[in-house]
Formats: C-alpha cells, sequence, structure tokens
C-alpha cells in the first residue's frame, strides 16, 4: 500500500490501431521503469465508439481489426500481464512505426512468434485437457462468436475431446467448415463463410 496521495498503479485504456494511445503507452512504460507503478493495461475499442448505427458490431464479424487484436490481447491478459504489455507494445511497433499490419491474421501470429508467446498458453491447455476434464469460460454466452471457437477447433485438430456445454446438454464441437486440420493444428483456408450459428 503506497503513501497517500501517491500513485502507485495506474489503469491505461488503449486500442492497438490508436496511434494516441501507442504513442502515451511509450511514454507510461518510461514513467514505469523510473519510479515504479504498476501498470494495469485495459481495452477500448476505436470500432465500437464510432461504429455507424445499423452496422455490425465488431464481435459480430468473423476478423476486425481492433477487436479481433484485442482479443487476442485479452487472452494473454488471463495469463500473464506482462505478455499482455509485450503483445500491445508489439504490435503497436509493428503498425505504428514498422507500417506491418498486425490486425491481419499472419502478421499477427509472427508478431506472437517474435515475442515467444506463439501457442505457449495454447500448448498449456492441450496439456491440462489431455490430462483430464477441462473448462474453458468465458462472459460472452455464444461460444461461435468467441475466442472458444478458435480453441476448440485447436483442442480437437490436437486430438482432443471437445464438447460445448448448451442448455440441452453437450454438444460434440465440429471443427470449423472453412478449416482444415495439418500437422495436428487448424489452417483456416478453405474460403467459405463463416457459420455463426451452430444450430
Amino acid at each position: 500500500m503506497g503513501q497517500p496521495g501517491v500513485v502507485t498503479t495506474v489503469d491505461f485504456h488503449f486500442d492497438v490501431m490508436c496511434p494516441y494511445a501507442y504513442q502515451t503507452s511509450i511514454w507510461m512504460r518510461e514513467v514505469r521503469d523510473l519510479v515504479g507503478v504498476e501498470v494495469r493495461w485495459r481495452f477500448f475499442s476505436l470500432e465500437e465508439v464510432n461504429r455507424a448505427k445499423g452496422k455490425k458490431h465488431p464481435w459480430e464479424r468473423e476478423w476486425s481489426y481492433g477487436w479481433s487484436m484485442m482479443r487476442i490481447g485479452a487472452l494473454l491478459r488471463r495469463s500473464d500481464m506482462d505478455a499482455l504489455d509485450r503483445w500491445y507494445e508489439g504490435a503497436g511497433r509493428a503498425l505504428h512505426i514498422e507500417g506491418r499490419k498486425p490486425h491481419e491474421r499472419s502478421v499477427a501470429r509472427e508478431i506472437l512468434a517474435d515475442l515467444g508467446l506463439e501457442q505457449s498458453g495454447l500448448e498449456r491447455l492441450i496439456e491440462l485437457a489431455r490430462e483430464g476434464p477441462t473448462a474453458v469460460m468465458c462472459a460472452e454466452t455464444l461460444w461461435w462468436r468467441c475466442h472458444r471457437r478458435l480453441l476448440a477447433d485447436a483442442l480437437l485438430a490436437a486430438g482432443c475431446e471437445v464438447h460445448h456445454l448448451l442448455e440441452g446438454g453437450p454438444r460434440p464441437h465440429e471443427l470449423h467448415p472453412s478449416a482444415r486440420v495439418e500437422d495436428g493444428r487448424p489452417v483456416y483456408d478453405a474460403g467459405t463463410r463463416p457459420r455463426l450459428d451452430p444450430r
């Protein structure tokens, strides 16, 4: 606990797509390193804030610019705030300094691999699933509109048995129609439109 009136923790809200947030995050890291404040990285969505009336919410699309990168960050934050920090710094630098496109799947994967974050959490999840029954939960009720769809595909491709616990009872997971399995991993290149409703 810090002294009265002394800031020891900062909640920093960002969208990877925002250049102003990225520049401020550079300064915030410098402040953290100089005075030892704890930075808790939080999210906001420019896509949602600026969404035109009648347009889809970013989470209703298979892939969206800032929202999809936010999902990657949220998954990382669940296990390690430092991993989220490194992801944001890497993705922000790629977009705003290097001119790359981290909102594209292939570039996002490259950044994760460069940071040593690729599959580490997934590999742990596969290990847990092989050891015994394992549950993955999220605030998003509909699993097919959530990162759980991708996790379920990855687990299925790795040879794990996957079921979705629904109101009518468990339902076996089926691989996404645009995916195929290669070397124990799902590859999404079949070119079909995603099925948003599994019914």
